[in-house]
């Protein structure tokens, strides 16, 4: 086994781009989909969660995770211009990263090799002592759907705690994730070499906090999913319920207790735990008085020690009680380093009181009732940024040359764009930006779109004209890659048959263009069905919408933003306002009235 990790180790994989290894992960979550062929072999062993190996796989869904943590992805394959810093970057893999999966989810392990995949490091997957039937399915389907990304893969299994075997092949490795409880985690914290990079997801501890106000709006089935998902075996699986002091926590547990559902599935250890744990409750119950609901499906414990506390897990909750924010605090505080998620139930205006402190304390992660084993894509796991951390940011600071000291735009020497102004003062005007400056103009833009609707479910035509050194097509062009829209950049000068048939056939749901090209376009090609508008470079006034609204059924009109050629976006559209009332990109624009 060794021979083969230090062959795999020093043996250079060929570079996959972005774009392949997400087309490989296609080709994956194509035969794990209900009826693929993984999804079928899984099943027939009545293997559980298919459906969320599915999930995890979804290229569209990966590709949302890197741009949440890395912002332009291309630079994984590339050095790139990034905002506010003068020289490039690239975010270059580890190396070979060592996995180790803890056997209660194995999910996890699934997850873990993605991640490791999409930022382009070799990977050793540990896999456990006695590995899930469907993770060594995982393992077969990656050797004989992807195999680019197998080249790039060794799926091992060890005993663990053989301390000379893990010491040799540590000595293989430039990273170490490793997930499971605190002994596993000090073990491989203590006998890493000095420079392997270290990322650990030790046990951690989910909750509940409920307010009174909260209590009103409470979704009851939402809670015990929170619990009973996954067998309660998840470190987002919710252990303990703290309840504001004024709910009646005898009324609580039993209207709790009365909408389950759930049907334990445990080991004898479990069980023993189990039992073990509603003994102890019993003595609880006749030394303090305390409550306690045991039933086949949960159990709920009354708990007069408001200190966090693990539970024996199979659908098992401790029940608190808190005074106020400041016991709260000092409740969760002590116990920071294991804290990771908390079902957080409270009134709206509330809220960020809560948020605020219970993040002080050490929590990491907040949700809705019923959503803390979803995960939202894009947040960090544990306070980290996981993609993240399996690169290293590697700079390139060999900066452009200045041309600071010669104003004249005819000797600019650096990489960029010309524009010019529509030459409204008599002359076009000419202005130049560095391909940094125009990324940011179009990120800028982008965000403004996104924040105004436009999602990457949309088919979107550009109709704004192209050449003659104008910047609305370009810059909108560009602005769409980061929406992550589907394009078609027709142009201004579109024919209306030609445009008639690409919306047609397409399904092209919304247009960007100047009203008067729009006007002139739409009453040629009346009866298209077209939902959305965003218009820029001339005002769109009430008649103009209704006659669109006529031709095309148009539902929404949208300022594509307020700008100039020279200076840039200078104000996105109210989301909440009128048409044509635009905000101040403030971090931007200095504006200064003048004269009041």
């Amino acid at each position: 086994m060794i021979d083969k990790i230090k062959n795999f180790h020093l043996n250079q994989a060929p570079d996959l781009k972005i774009q392949d290894i997400l087309a490989s992960f296609k080709t994956l979550q194509s035969a794990w989909s209900e009826n693929g062929y993984y999804y079928n072999k899984a099943k027939a062993m009545d293997c559980q969660h298919l459906s969320i190996i599915s999930h995890l796989l979804d290229p569209l869904e990966i590709r949302k995770r890197l741009v949440a943590e890395f912002g332009d992805i291309k630079g994984l394959d590339q050095f790139v211009r990034r905002k506010n810093y003068d020289g490039k970057i690239k975010y270059q893999s580890l190396g070979t990263v060592l996995h180790v999966t803890a056997g209660n989810v194995f999910l996890g392990a699934v997850d873990s090799f993605i991640m490791g995949s999409v930022t382009k490091n070799k990977n050793i997957i540990k896999l456990p002592s006695k590995p899930a039937p469907e993770l060594q399915l995982f393992a077969e389907s990656v050797r004989d759907l992807a195999p680019e990304i197998s080249k790039r893969t060794l799926f091992l299994c060890w005993k663990g705690g053989e301390i000379e075997l893990e010491q040799e092949i540590l000595s293989y490795c430039d990273g170490v994730i490793a997930w499971g409880g605190n002994q596993m985690i000090n073990h491989y914290q203590q006998i890493k070499p000095f420079g392997v990079k270290f990322i650990s997801h030790g046990a951690k501890i989910s909750f509940h906090v409920i307010s009174k106000a909260g209590l009103k709006i409470l979704d009851w089935d939402a809670v015990l999913r929170d619990i009973t998902e996954f067998d309660q075996q998840a470190c987002a699986n919710s252990q303990n319920i703290f309840l504001e002091s004024g709910i009646d926590i005898k009324d609580f547990m039993q209207k709790l207790s009365q909408r389950v559902d759930y049907k334990r599935c445990m080991d004898d250890d479990q069980a023993v735990e189990l039992l073990k744990q509603r003994e102890l409750a019993q003595y609880e119950e006749y030394e303090h008085q305390s409550l306690n609901i045991f039933s086949p499906g949960l159990d709920l414990i009354e708990s007069n020690n408001l200190s966090l506390e693990p539970t024996a897990l199979a659908a098992s909750i401790r029940v608190k009680k808190f005074s106020d924010l400041d016991a709260l605090y000092s409740s969760l505080y002590p116990a920071r380093r294991f804290l990771q998620t908390c079902g957080l139930v409270v009134g709206e205006f509330e809220r960020d009181q809560y948020l605020d402190l219970l993040s002080r304390a050490g929590v990491n992660r907040f949700t809705n009732s019923g959503a803390m084993l979803e995960g939202l894509v894009g947040s960090s796991h544990d306070g980290e940024f996981n993609l993240l951390s399996l690169t290293r940011v590697v700079s390139d600071e060999s900066l452009l040359p200045s041309f600071k000291n010669n104003q004249d735009i005819r000797h600019i020497k650096a990489a960029g764009f010309y524009f010019a102004s529509g030459g409204t003062t008599g002359e076009p005007k000419f202005s130049f930006y560095a391909n940094s400056e125009f990324e940011q103009v179009a990120k800028v833009l982008a965000e403004s779109y996104q924040t105004l609707g436009l999602t990457f479910e949309d088919r979107v035509a550009n109709l704004f004209m192209p050449g003659q050194m104008w910047s609305s097509f370009s810059a909108v062009q560009k602005a769409l890659e980061y929406c992550d829209a589907q394009q078609f950049p027709l142009g201004g000068n579109v024919s209306p048959d030609y445009f008639e048939k690409v919306i047609s056939f397409f399904g092209v749901d919304t247009v960007f263009g100047l009203p008067s090209l729009l006007i002139d376009l739409a009453e040629k090609t009346s009866g298209l069905k077209i939902k959305r508008i965003f218009y820029s470079g001339e005002s769109l006034n009430v008649q103009q919408q209704s006659f669109l609204k006529n031709a095309w059924g148009v539902e929404k009109f949208i300022s594509a933003g307020y700008a100039t050629v020279d200076a840039g976006p200078i104000g996105f559209q109210d989301p909440a306002g009128v048409v044509g009332v635009h905000i101040l990109f403030d971090n931007l624009v200095d504006l200064k009235l003048v004269d009041g």
